[in-house]
């Protein structure tokens, strides 16, 4: 916008109106940007797109105050018309016009923000980013599922491999002391046999030895009616029997 020669550049309209031009130029520079990625990108999950309309909200924030700005500096001269002789109704006439270019800027952007495309495109690309994500949080549950029924079945498999050692181990002790068992019944069995012949030896021996002591008896009675007589020949057959008696007794003992 061209200034007479009575305007100063100090001038907080012009300064501020500068300023609020150069700014919607780049928001409206950034708003065909915005729609680009809007039809391009997954507004949802693309964080260009996001990072490009917070940009344009904050930009449409700061020039609806910096339009609030312009409003009161015009106000004010239409209220002190007398103490701005250089500002006349033209100027005024010209400042309200930039002023509404301004706003129409601003309203443009605004629209083009929630147009019912960028509302339609925003909601559909929330919907298949919520679609999305509860479907990988199934795949997760579900994998979660698969790896715990495999680490159950794991486990199960490790227990009974376990199971099956222990059996294998207590059937080899049982095999063990089945054999020592056996072992023991066999020597019990030898040595039941050794203690029958042992006793039929003892009897044998005890037969024997009755027998002996029978004879000793017999012949212990007749030394002693032997005795009784003092024939030399009968003291003769005495030492001669107790000389056999003597063997006989060596031989019972032997």
């Amino acid at each position: 916008m061209a200034s007479t020669p009575l305007m100063s550049r100090a001038d907080p309209f012009l300064l501020v109106s500068d300023t609020l031009t150069g700014n919607l130029e780049s928001l409206h520079t950034s708003l065909e940007e915005w729609r680009h990625l809007l039809t391009t990108t997954d507004t949802a999950t693309s964080g260009e797109f996001q990072e490009k309309e917070r940009e344009l909200r904050t930009g449409v924030l700061k020039a609806r105050k910096m339009i609030v700005e312009l409003d009161k500096v015009v106000n004010q001269l239409e209220a002190k018309r007398g103490q701005h002789a250089d500002v006349d109704s033209a100027e005024l006439a010209r400042r309200r016009e930039t002023l509404s270019r301004h706003e129409a800027s601003v309203v443009a952007i605004e629209k083009a923000l929630e147009s019912r495309q960028a509302r339609d495109k925003r909601a559909k690309d929330r919907d298949t980013a919520e679609r999305n994500r509860r479907k990988k949080e199934r795949e997760a549950e579900a994998a979660a599922e698969t790896a715990a029924a495999r680490a159950h079945g794991d486990f199960l498999g490790q227990h009974q491999s376990m199971q099956q050692l222990e059996r294998e181990r207590q059937d080899e002790q049982i095999d063990r002391i089945d054999g020592i068992l056996e072992t023991t019944h066999q020597r019990a069995i030898l040595i039941g046999q050794e203690l029958k012949h042992q006793h039929t030896a003892l009897e044998d021996m005890h037969g024997e030895m009755t027998e002996a002591r029978t004879g000793i008896e017999g012949a212990t009675a007749r030394i002693q009616a032997l005795l009784k007589t003092k024939d030399n020949r009968m003291i003769c057959l005495i030492i001669v029997l107790i000389v056999i008696l003597v063997v006989l007794g060596v031989v019972a003992l032997s």
